[in-house]
């Protein structure tokens, strides 16, 4: 059961350490680290500030819960009491008006806007718990030993990391088996191990939620198992609610006969869990080919219409980044605005000048203001990569950045 504390803070520069000391003690009590939680409370801190340096009365909600493996802050705000456009990773950190916005988008893992109702802004920030790195020596298997298919226990992640980056070089978070144990229990991701009698380990098999559909990583395979794993993890996923299954990095060991190539040889695939009833998606007229290419591929049931700059939009987008330990990036938009393909450009610049070797933009087809953005990408020197159907609201489109 989630775990949450709430506060509403009038818009006073007294109430500040009202605010902050509630997301301190209440990520305490939920057992992030000293440097999680003045973070979180930074972040609270400097939007209470700014929001409330116009005067005029109001109060800011402040919500802090417990998500099992991170900790998250919402901050409620009027819409107008906040330029959202200050949290992008571009803005100047010298402007004295908006450095404090900007330093408290930089302390969390991950940022989220939305606009609800009555034009009320939610700005959320959330801090990973610390998990640490463990080493552990790999356990191969003998050749053409027997294995079981079950789920990984704690003490076996620290080991199939090891082999998975020895073997594959994408060991990542495999690494962190708290995380990993912890993220399986609360369903966050689920996993398949080939485990042999005596311990020997000779393979793993990943998935999360992405979208309405649910993203493969693997097999990861150390013996013959590939096809054993990925029976078990499609009759798993069988019974869950996913429109289908993705495999966004495919290794070598993916059976043959399994999934349908989504792009090029070598690139993403797919397979289709649930009858596709349909769906409407947007998409800007020069990327119309390419879709409807992916469409055809998969015969979807699709109503493709042309994506529109409509009016009023804000002259300012909101873009959100994460980076990947392979040393990828990818953006996101978080709101819509005229300047999207100055943003881009813009993020671009600075994720290579942090040595990020490659970004991609992703771009939810099912809504509207999200899918024009792709005209601007295409301008910006973005070229699409691959369609995944129902990866989002509707059919969620890559594309690659300019290297």
């Amino acid at each position: 059961m989630e775990r949450e504390v709430s506060v509403s803070v009038p818009f006073e520069i007294a109430m500040i350490p009202v605010a902050t000391s509630v997301v301190e003690r209440a990520s305490e009590a939920f057992g992030l680290d000293r440097r999680g939680q003045l973070g979180l409370a930074l972040a609270a801190e400097e939007i209470l500030a700014f929001a409330g340096s116009s005067g005029g009365g109001g109060a800011m909600e402040v919500v802090c819960s417990d998500r099992g493996v991170s900790i998250r802050v919402e901050c409620r705000v009027p819409r107008e009491r906040l330029p959202l456009e200050a949290f992008n990773m571009t803005s100047r950190s010298d402007d004295p008006d908006r450095m404090g916005l900007v330093l408290a988008a930089r302390s969390a893992h991950r940022m989220g806007v939305s606009l609800e109702k009555g034009d009320l802004a939610v700005i959320s920030f959330e801090r990973e718990r610390e998990y640490r790195e463990v080493s552990a020596e790999p356990l191969y298997p003998d050749q053409d030993e027997p294995m079981e298919i079950g789920i990984p226990r704690p003490d076996e992640w620290p080991h199939l990391a090891a082999q998975v980056e020895e073997r594959y070089g994408r060991g990542g978070d495999l690494k962190k088996a708290g995380l990993m144990a912890r993220s399986l229990e609360l369903g966050l991701i689920g996993a398949l191990v080939a485990r042999s009698p005596r311990g020997r380990l000779g393979g793993l098999v990943l998935w999360r939620p992405m979208g309405r559909v649910i993203e493969l990583r693997g097999p990861f395979c150390f013996s013959s198992v590939g096809r054993e794993l990925v029976e078990e993890a499609l009759r798993t996923l069988g019974k869950s609610d996913a429109m289908g299954i993705v495999v966004d990095r495919p290794v070598s060991d993916v059976p043959e006969g399994y999934f349908e190539p989504l792009s090029s040889p070598g690139g993403a695939l797919f397979r289709q869990l649930r009858e596709d009833n349909g769906a409407l998606i947007w998409v800007p007229d020069d990327l119309r080919p390419f879709v409807e290419d992916g469409v055809d591929r998969l015969e979807l049931p699709r109503d493709i219409r042309s994506a529109e700059r409509r009016e009023g939009l804000d002259e300012k987008s909101l873009l959100a980044v994460s980076t990947e330990v392979d040393g990828s990036a990818v953006i996101e938009p978080l709101l819509a605005g005229n300047d999207v393909g100055e943003n881009l450009l813009a993020h671009l610049y600075a994720l290579t000048e942090r040595g990020v070797r490659s970004v991609s933009f992703h771009l939810d087809l099912g809504r509207p203001d999200f899918a024009y953005m792709a005209q601007s990408a295409l301008e910006a020197g973005f070229i699409p990569k691959v369609l995944i159907p129902w990866g989002g609201r509707g059919d969620l489109l890559v594309m690659e950045g300019p290297r």
